[in-house]
């Protein structure tokens, strides 16, 4: 796969990402859980997490995964102190490390199999989505992605509150 078509896909699981996440989040209220709570709304909500941590994962988790960004951007050293910077105070490197373990462990032990754990602890989405914002526009800014845009979002935090207001039209108002 040429460098183009490579940072394009980096683009498009950053988007697909960040419209998971608001999905997810766009269905719960503070305090009182899900919006609606019929077996089809679960189902679709908890969907939308786990589609968030697959596309999480691609990008931070897996090493060998070609949109991985150490398989990506130029200048490791530089992005990784600036991921970690990027994901505010008390952030640094083993903090990141385990962080990525828990997405991983909730990804394997329940996504990908039904493994022993009796209950799944869902990962918080800050980091990830701190993450991916950074991730995002480094490759937007730094890595010449021009053509790699072609129909994307330039911004994902604005993409994310589309996605976000779409989503709770949705919740509130199913259907046609």
């Amino acid at each position: 796969m040429n460098c183009e078509k490579r940072l394009r896909r980096v683009l498009l699981v950053c988007a697909h990402f960040t419209r998971n996440m608001a999905y997810y989040r766009a269905g719960w209220r503070p305090r009182t859980g899900l919006i609606r709570r019929t077996q089809f709304w679960i189902t679709t909500n908890g969907n939308f997490l786990d589609i968030a941590v697959l596309e999480w994962c691609k990008l931070f988790a897996d090493r060998h995964d070609k949109h991985h960004w150490r398989k990506v951007v130029t200048d490791r050293s530089d992005f990784e102190d600036d991921l970690i910077d990027a994901l505010g105070p008390g952030s640094n490197a083993d903090t990141f490390r385990d962080y990525i373990e828990h997405v991983r462990r909730y990804r394997d032990k329940f996504i990908a199999h039904l493994d022993d754990d009796e209950e799944a602890v869902h990962p918080p989405l800050d980091d990830a989505r701190a993450a991916v914002g950074f991730y995002f526009r480094y490759v937007r800014d730094q890595e010449g992605a021009g053509y790699a845009f072609r129909g994307l979002p330039l911004d994902l935090d604005a993409y994310y509150d589309e996605c976000y207001e779409e989503a709770r039209r949705e919740y509130r108002h199913p259907g046609p």
